[in-house]
């Protein structure tokens, strides 16, 4: 009896075992669904500090946001500016080599700079991009200015520049600071500047990238090294964790989709995500870029040549024409997107406004005449997700005044340009010189009646 019995429970135990795997893994699955589920309704816990904006850099839109303007950590934003300073310092090559002036070790430990070797500003930069080496980003500021405040003023005077107005830093390695300040909003600005540069985006385009003493390093952005999306042409990533125990994490993530060989631009967007937990932000990030690929696509507002519309001049009708093609990020199931169109008319004929120049929204006070391909103004097309997209416009034909005198006179300056010039500078200098004969026959008068 006792040997049949023990058999059993062993099938019993081999059971219990299987069936707390399968449960496990349902419970896996369930939260990973269920997480995706949340992020693509938006649907996130009450406490959750998260932000996030989905940017497109070409067309400046914004295609999904949350609290986009609500302080972020800038630990990684500032490492970030740094290494764009240092690559665009002129008097620096990512060939040069460093040496400190004392040893250091990255706050996560794994990374070690000696006085007693050298550094290349390439993998310097590499360890910084892809392993938020902050001890690295110390080395790299210091050779652009030993004065630390100096760098740091730098930092901040590249941020106005590229309207980053919620962004303060107080260091070049992100130190915890209460007074360092960023947004997601900000980040997207960032990075749209940031991966126009080749080698910036080249070091976060690495999965995996060799530094100093052989090491290699892997990029600690999930979404670049998983290459999810694959239609993308270019990913870029970066990825680190902060806030201690709470594991919260930034994510700023670049994909470019499209073909490059096509006429339609290439759509190109950046993802910002800050405060949300470490385990969580691959799925969430994932979702993000998901959604906003699949409900938008980039479209023409107006191509080059069409024509935007007509004027009825006091001397005919003048065609007005697009002198450039421009583009918007559109909901995929929208096939209207403009909500009004505006006009600035600023200069027409070589530079000349014969309507008295500044800008008026009236087509009809353009006055003859208007030369074929003079520059007019811009069409401002404000979109229903409230951005302006402007085009500049020229003038499709030629009008002319109703007086023939005035004509016939427009006409011969236009084909005589060069000799009305020479005229012109002839009189004014025949101008000049009877003011100074007139000048000094008045003087010599006053002087005789002395």
């Amino acid at each position: 009896m006792h040997d049949v019995f023990l058999p059993k429970r062993k099938i019993y135990a081999v059971l219990l075992i299987v069936c707390i795997i399968c449960v496990m893994c349902a419970v896996m699955i369930f939260c990973t669904a269920y997480t995706k589920c949340r992020a693509e309704s938006g649907i996130l816990p009450e406490d959750t500090s998260l932000s996030y904006m989905i940017y497109e850099a070409d067309t400046q839109q914004v295609l999904q946001r949350m609290n986009p303007d609500a302080t972020a950590d800038c630990s990684q934003l500032s490492r970030l500016m740094t290494c764009m300073l240092v690559l665009e310092h002129e008097g620096i090559s990512v060939t040069d080599y460093i040496t400190p002036k004392e040893n250091s070790t990255s706050s996560s430990g794994r990374y070690e700079l000696l006085t007693s070797n050298q550094y290349m500003v390439d993998h310097l930069i590499k360890s910084v991009i892809l392993c938020n080496a902050d001890n690295a980003a110390r080395l790299l500021a210091s050779v652009v200015s030993p004065n630390s405040e100096y760098f740091v003023s730098l930092m901040n005077e590249k941020a106005r520049e590229l309207g980053m107005s919620s962004t303060y830093f107080t260091s070049p390695d992100g130190a915890a600071d209460n007074t360092q300040r960023t947004t997601v909003n900000d980040m997207c600005r960032f990075f749209s500047y940031a991966v126009n540069n080749q080698q910036f985006r080249n070091a976060a385009s690495s999965p995996v990238a060799h530094i100093w003493g052989g090491t290699a390093v892997v990029n600690e952005s999930r979404m670049l090294r998983n290459a999810v999306f694959d239609n993308s042409s270019i990913t870029a990533g970066i990825y680190t964790v902060y806030g201690g125990e709470s594991r919260l994490s930034t994510t700023i993530y670049y994909i470019t989709t499209g073909a490059s060989n096509t006429e339609l631009p290439q759509t190109r967007l950046i993802l910002a995500m800050s405060g949300v937990s470490d385990d969580i932000s691959y799925d969430l990030g994932v979702s993000y870029i998901e959604n906003a690929l699949t409900n938008f696509t980039k479209a023409p507002i107006v191509s080059k040549n069409s024509v935007i519309t007509t004027v009825n001049t006091e001397s005919g009708e003048l065609t007005l024409v697009a002198n450039e093609s421009i583009y918007c990020m559109m909901p995929a199931d929208v096939t209207n997107y403009i909500d009004n169109i505006s006009y600035n008319i600023t200069v027409s004929n070589n530079g000349q406004s014969p309507y008295g120049g500044g800008t008026v929204s009236v087509l009809t006070e353009l006055t003859p005449p208007i030369e074929k391909g003079s520059v007019i103004g811009t069409a401002n097309y404000l979109l229903k997700d409230g951005s302006v997209h402007a085009v500049t416009i020229v003038a499709g034909n030629s009008i002319r005044s109703e007086n023939e005198i005035v004509n016939v006179f427009y006409k011969t300056i236009q084909e005589n340009t060069d000799i009305f010039l020479i005229i012109s500078v002839l009189v004014l200098f025949e101008i000049i010189l009877i003011v100074f004969i007139s000048v000094g026959k008045i003087r010599r008068r006053r002087a005789s009646r002395r």
